[in-house]
């Protein structure tokens, strides 16, 4: 019966406490909201500023905001100033709203108390404990003495030195300086609200700050700016002097009731309305303003959570501020809270005690241990202090071999920029791999390109990407629109020229294959998204399941000895997708490094082969006689000085189909081949044993560019006739390693057309006519071609055409007597090029039998056209036959063209001069003449080139 009657109450008792806490699941909590001046303006409130911390002055304004803790709706609200000091008369303005404010108006501690209720419930009573105090200062300053309860009292011992370490600090001496004329000819009396301690101005807040002193001393602020107005103060108004510049309770609140005994009477605070109430208000104190623009300065509920966990935690070391500061700045007996505070605020990154060993006050520049606990960053100037936590956590080549990681969150930890920007602790499958400029171009590493300078006003960018805000882009508060998006690339501009976007930085080959060489970004999306089809599930979203990723057997049982290499390779490829990917830069950081893991991850899933390059193109060479292309091909993956065997040259190999095979060196394989191909052996011929006869044709050193090219050799041209495709491959030596690209093949044509014609030459005798020309002085000639027509200007065609021959004479006959008959002549080489057509020819045929069948006289007509460029036609009869000498001379008498020099029938005759010397070489504008001779018979005219 009494162990029934045992377990009825041990049931009912533990029912209750389950009741109990259902009945208070909501759960009530206070912020000590400080607002800064220009929180306040854009409120439209008129009421004081607030640092938002516990310990406030006398007088000081305290705002209260009470939200549920898992942010559930609240129906209401209930405050009640649940506890305060004898003599106190100060009251809460509401109760019944989300926020409410006091003013303390006396010494002591004052306990405010919410209930909140939601549709979940009532909460419990939530109370926070406030004191109010005065402001003591310092102590100690500029030979100021320190009385009892000053700060640098205690604060300035061996193992506690914060009074030396805030000393050297431009908080400790900015009012100081500034009255004295050395900060700003534009300061004055109401810049000072900053510049010393417990300014507030309040009529109620009478709290022994500078305000108070000052009204109590009669103080009036110096007319003119200029050394000694410091010393005047020191000197005559001591108290007041204690309480000029930043000095501890501006940051820690009024110090009256610490007296280095009550640590709940000082704050410690990390939130960033401490700094907020002088370093935001616009225009020129925005440094708060950009904060909150920043990724840094959201607070969500995800963060929350990871902050406040114990700082010595894994995430809490990078996600809460209080974590971050223990882990960079350990100390012995370390009394600074463990834990809270998810936002990276400006206390976190700098140090407001110390300046004298780094620049703004920042709290570590300390070099870098990445994940893989080899490599350290030693180089990134002020940068190094973000890369404490943008880094991977993991060492990549150990992470990606363990089965047990695999998961829904595999991967490197999120913010991987420092492992990306130095080029390390990704999987390079064996192969190390080179990095873009950025590594060491960029002096200050994160901090040169997403701190530059905000733009200025009126842009509405302002305050929005550069400074503090840590951003590059900006959705211009439209983030459905990208119309008016906005990319800060103003430092970019300075290595990459007038750039608008980071799209304009165009990538240097079209890594994707889409056909399209795109900007950098696009590039490597393309790459992230062809990799994504590769990994299970094939689409854009990348999970690593067990299912499809893990080989350990007793997840996934029955696997074949391939199927496991399978699964570690789609490991490897998974964790370079999200190395890349949660980079978030889409290659900015380190295009060259990322570019390379997706292409080698694409390989490994593909091809299998990561160590060769691919070859790009083989496309014709332009403008020549033929019989060579121009080969392209990307690096291979061991090409560079980061590479433990690097690549030291690269072979070029032709393809030599249905060849004679004796002059060739014999070989018994591939490998055979490629180590042959060394400068010393470049020319020769190998046929290997079962892979086909193969010419070296080319050689060059390898020297770390992302591409190369060379022209190559072909042995035949493409012409009409018919398509002649080479085949060629590129190897790489890497001393005792060698590897080679896929064959691909390209065709040559010959795309230089030959010469027309020369010196063509004409007379008629008879019915016939005989035309004479120039031997052809192109290699590749093939046959001359004479078209004739029966109307002026008529377009020669293969319809046409009268004659293909290979000499330099033609003799048309049987020709109708007094036509006229025109015609044109042009030359082809073997590769089907036509000439040009050489000028229009008109010739009559005349009865021999006539009178006036052959000319009567000698005579040298006027050259047509005149001016010319630069062919013209010359015609001439000759009333005998005899030796004839035609002649260009220039206007100085310097013979340049003898046109013809040998004897000729009498008859009528035509020359066309292509306006070349004897020497072939194009003549300049100017004035010629031409002479003609025959027996007795001298003739001149005068001509005009004109270009």
């Amino acid at each position: 019966m009494k162990g029934n009657t045992l377990r009825f109450c041990s049931a009912t008792l533990l029912l209750l406490l389950v009741l109990s806490s259902f009945a208070f699941a909501q759960k009530a909590v206070i912020k000590i909201e400080g607002y800064s001046p220009q929180e306040l303006h854009d409120l439209g409130w008129t009421s004081p500023r607030s640092t938002g911390l516990s310990t406030v002055g006398v007088g000081q304004v305290v705002y209260l905001i009470g939200r549920d803790s898992s942010n559930a709706t609240v129906t209401s609200y209930a405050w009640t100033l649940s506890g305060r000091p004898g003599g106190s008369v100060a009251a809460l303005d509401s109760s019944n709203k989300k926020q409410t404010t006091f003013k303390p108006d006396v010494v002591g501690k004052f306990t405010v108390q919410l209930v909140i209720t939601t549709a979940g419930g009532t909460s419990a009573p939530k109370s926070v404990t406030l004191t109010s105090a005065k402001f003591v200062g310092v102590g100690g300053m500029d030979g100021l003495p320190t009385t009892f309860p000053q700060c640098g009292l205690c604060h300035s011992t061996p193992s506690d030195a914060k009074f030396q370490e805030w000393s050297k600090t431009k908080h400790a001496t900015f009012f100081t300086r500034a009255i004295d004329g050395q900060a700003s000819a534009h300061y004055g009396e109401n810049c000072i609200e900053c510049h010393t301690l417990g300014y507030d101005l309040e009529p109620a807040a009478v709290n022994d700050g500078f305000d108070d002193v000052q009204k109590e001393l009669g103080w009036t602020f110096p007319a003119v700016l200029q050394p000694g107005n410091w010393e005047a103060l020191k000197t005559n108004y001591p108290k007041l002097a204690h309480r000029a510049n930043i000095q501890c309770e501006s940051c820690h609140g009024p110090g009256s009731e610490h007296k280095g005994i009550d640590k709940t009477a000082i704050s410690m605070s990390l939130d960033e309305a401490a700094c907020g109430y002088c370093h935001e208000e616009a225009p020129y104190h925005n440094i708060s303003t950009q904060w909150k623009s920043s990724v840094h300065g959201i607070l969500s509920d995800e963060f929350e959570s990871v902050a406040n966990r114990p700082a010595s935690s894994g995430c809490a070391k990078c996600h809460s501020g209080w974590g971050f500061i223990r882990r960079i700045d350990p100390k012995l007996n370390d009394n600074r809270p463990t834990n809270g505070f998810s936002q990276i605020s400006c206390a976190v990154c700098h140090d407001p005690h110390r300046s004298e060993l780094l620049p703004y006050q920042v709290r570590t520049l300390d070099d870098v241990q990445l994940g893989d606990t080899l490599t350290v960053v030693k180089y990134g100037g002020m940068g190094k202090v973000c890369m404490q936590c943008h880094i991977s956590r993991r060492d990549a080549a150990d992470y990606v071999n363990n089965p047990n990681n695999i998961g829904t969150y595999f991967g490197p930890h999120y913010s991987n920029q420092a492992d990306m920007i130095d080029g390390s602790n990704a999987v390079e499958y064996g192969v190390p791999i080179g990095s873009s400029g950025h590594k060491f171009a960029v002096a200050d590493a994160c901090v040169t390109c997403h701190m530059q300078a905000t733009p200025a006003a009126p842009n509405p960018a302002k305050d929005k990407v550069g400074g503090h805000t840590y951003a590059m882009t900006w959705d211009g508060g439209t983030p459905a629109d990208p119309s008016d998006d906005v990319q800060h690339v103003a430092v970019c501009q300075t290595c990459h020229g007038p750039i608008q976007s980071f799209d304009d930085i165009m990538a240097k080959a079209d890594y994707d294959e889409d056909g399209t060489i795109e900007g950098t970004r696009h590039e490597i999306e393309g790459l992230l998204e062809e990799l994504a089809e590769l990994l299970p599930p094939a689409g854009p979203d990348v999970v690593t399941t067990v299912a499809d990723y893990s080989w350990d057997p007793a997840k996934v049982p029955g696997l074949t000895p391939e199927q496991v290499e399978y699964r570690k390779t789609l490991t490897k490829a998974a964790y370079n997708y999200r190395f890349v990917e949660e980079d978030r830069s889409h290659g900015v950081h380190n295009a060259g490094y990322a570019i390379a893991l997706l292409r080698r991850s694409i390989a490994t899933l593909t091809t299998g082969d990561i160590g060769a390059g691919k070859i790009a193109s083989i496309k014709d060479v332009p403008q020549d006689q033929g019989k060579q292309v121009r080969l392209m091909w990307s690096k291979f993956a061991a090409d560079g000085p980061a590479a433990t065997n690097p690549v030291t040259s690269y072979s070029i190999w032709r393809r030599v189909d249905a060849a004679n095979n004796a002059a060739a060196i014999k070989l018994g394989s591939k490998e055979e081949l490629i180590n042959a191909g060394v400068q010393a052996n470049l020319g020769k011929r190998y046929v290997v044993n079962q892979a086909g006869t193969w010419d070296f044709v080319a050689w060059l050193p390898a020297s770390g560019y992302e591409a190369y090219s060379a022209v190559v050799p072909t042995l035949y041209d493409s012409t009409v006739a018919g398509m002649q495709w080479s085949v060629f491959f590129v190897s790489g030596q890497s001393r005792g390693v060698v590897y080679e690209t896929a064959p691909d093949s390209g065709y040559s044509i010959d795309n230089l057309a030959p010469f027309a014609p020369a010196n063509v030459s004409a007379n008629v005798v008879s019915r016939t006519v005989n035309l004479k020309w120039d031997e052809a002085v192109d290699a590749d000639f093939q046959y001359f071609a004479i078209y004739r027509g029966e109307t002026q200007g008529f377009t020669p065609n293969a319809d046409n055409r009268i004659a293909r021959l290979t000499n330099t004479e033609y003799a048309d006959g049987g020709l109708d007597l007094g036509k006229t008959y025109y015609y044109r002549l042009s030359a082809f080489d073997f590769a089907g090029n036509q000439s040009a057509f050489t000028p229009e020819l008109a010739l009559t045929p005349t009865n021999v039998d006539q009178s006036v069948a052959m000319p009567t006289v000698y005579a040298l007509e006027q050259n047509y056209p005149n001016p010319f460029n630069p062919e013209t036609a010359i015609k001439y009869q000759l009333a005998k036959s005899g030796h004839v000498r035609l002649s260009i001379y220039t206007s100085l008498g310097q013979e340049v063209r003898r046109l013809v020099d040998g004897n000729q029938p009498a008859a009528y005759h035509l020359f066309v001069w292509d306006g070349r010397d004897d020497a072939g070489n194009s003549l300049p504008s100017g004035v010629y003449f031409y002479r003609l001779e025959s027996g007795s018979f001298t003739a001149m005219k005068k001509m005009i080139m004109m270009k």
